[in-house]
């Protein structure tokens, strides 16, 4: 796919978590009461499932979802997962993690990592934000 076509796509996905669904340029007051009942600011929205936006199998996603959570542990940092909708249905759901207190700088370098294109990420009072890496 074109950057513009994978544009048009993130920008319509819901990324889901629980009773949370956050739309990019969009904000969202229950992220914010549960980030600042926290004492957070910041978050991001992160993957290891499908690197580049290439499938891979269900077991394969998993097993790097499972790392991920797991560096995300070793960090001391607080998670929820979620998973990422695409709004017309073309394309799998994709297991994702609501990080609560990650900034977008270390979001940027943990979906390097894990050979991502993009995170979502923002702060209390502000919309969702698509990050091109």
């Amino acid at each position: 796919m074109e950057r513009q076509e994978l544009e048009a796509a993130y920008q319509a996905t819901h990324y889901l978590c629980g009773k949370l669904d956050l739309r990019i340029g969009q904000g969202s007051p229950e992220l914010d009461e549960l980030l600042t009942g926290r004492g957070l600011h910041a978050w991001c929205y992160l993957t290891a499932a499908n690197p580049r936006s290439q499938t891979l199998s269900d077991e394969e996603n998993a097993t790097r979802m499972r790392a991920l959570a797991g560096a995300l542990d070793e960090r001391g940092l607080r998670w929820l997962r979620g998973v990422a909708r695409a709004a017309d249905g073309g394309w799998p759901d994709e297991p994702s993690l609501l990080v609560l207190g990650l900034d977008e700088a270390q979001g940027r370098a943990l979906a390097q990592t894990w050979q991502q294109n993009t995170i979502v990420c923002g702060e209390v009072g502000a919309p969702a934000r698509l990050v091109w890496l």
